[in-house]
């Protein structure tokens, strides 16, 4: 659909599976988009006019995917996130060629996000883990048993046991339920925001 709600295009499968995950980029913000649709080990890009993209050569994966495919831009160069269901990543170019060579015994729990130039998550062995464009990866041991990880730019914000820390900043929470950890930039001010339920 466009942005009206008014269909324009309809794509066609066999498979009821076909439609996992999907991804739209946008690399230049000029509305020239790229889908890129999981079915199974399988993956499929498309232009804006809903034509395969023969350039895109990661077509094949070993284990699905666990989310969605994510796009950032850093430092005026374009990353794609893989991540498998064993939490195992890739980080690939726009062509789906490594970007950057990670080892394969990392494995990341969380989703990674851009933060000072680089990228972090949180691995499964309850480390901090920063990657270098480089390539060079550096792990810290989380003390506070955080939960949550967002990070955007040079503002990072984890959340555990009811503790709220931003960019190294404590703040006690009520006890709840809380989810969807975001950071939101608002005329220039970042807000950290998430969803929340009380518990009695």
């Amino acid at each position: 659909m466009d942005i009206n709600g008014n269909i324009v295009k309809n794509i066609k499968s066999n498979s009821k599976s076909f439609f996992e995950n999907l991804s739209v980029f946008d690399y230049d913000n000029n509305k020239n988009y790229r889908y890129v649709f999981q079915n199974g080990n399988n993956l499929k890009m498309y232009n804006s006019s809903f034509e395969i993209v023969k350039g895109f050569k990661r077509t094949r994966l070993n284990n699905g995917l666990k989310e969605p495919l994510k796009h950032l831009r850093i430092m005026n160069k374009d990353y794609l996130i893989l991540k498998e269901n064993n939490d195992r990543i890739l980080i690939l170019d726009r062509r789906g060629n490594i970007r950057i060579k990670v080892p394969k015994d990392l494995f990341i729990k969380s989703s990674l996000f851009e933060y000072k130039n680089g990228l972090i998550g949180f691995d499964n062995k309850d480390n901090i883990v920063r990657i270098d464009l480089s390539g060079k990866i550096s792990k810290q041991e989380l003390l506070n048993n955080e939960e949550k990880l967002f990070a955007y730019e040079n503002n990072k914000v984890t959340f555990g046991s009811n503790k709220l820390i931003i960019n190294g900043k404590e703040f006690s929470l009520p006890y709840g339920s809380y989810q969807n950890l975001k950071i939101n930039n608002i005329n220039s001010s970042y807000y950290s925001i998430f969803e929340f339920w009380y518990e009695p």
